[in-house]
């Protein structure tokens, strides 16, 4: 059996309606008349919802990757560029050998 209950109504009476989906009635909610969702019960499965789970191996990419040692410390001077300071240290030079193959294609 459905039944059509209005929201202003089904706030006031949602426990109810919950136990009533629950035991396998199908309540819809209306708003000005018209159907805008279902309250459905879940059939005897509440307590074993799926969970998601994480199926990736411990230690996949072992190996595969690296981290350099100062990875967490950020310069000075780029510090202070962000903050729009003017530093004493200059930023590191442009030939940091980053882009070989720029280089080679004459700094295109």
């Amino acid at each position: 059996m459905t039944e059509s209950v209005p929201l202003q109504v089904a706030a006031e009476r949602l426990p109810d309606l919950v136990r009533r989906a629950a035991d396998g009635e199908d309540v819809v909610l209306t708003e000005a008349g018209r159907p805008v969702a279902r309250l459905v019960g879940l059939g005897g499965c509440g307590a074993s919802l799926p969970v998601p789970v994480d199926t990736r191996p411990l230690g996949l990419y072992r190996g595969r990757v690296w981290v350099a040692d100062d990875a967490d410390e950020t310069p000075e001077w780029l510090i202070d560029a962000f903050y729009g300071i003017d530093s004493d240290l200059p930023p590191p030079a442009a030939d940091d050998g980053m882009e070989p193959a720029r280089k080679e294609q004459g700094g295109r």
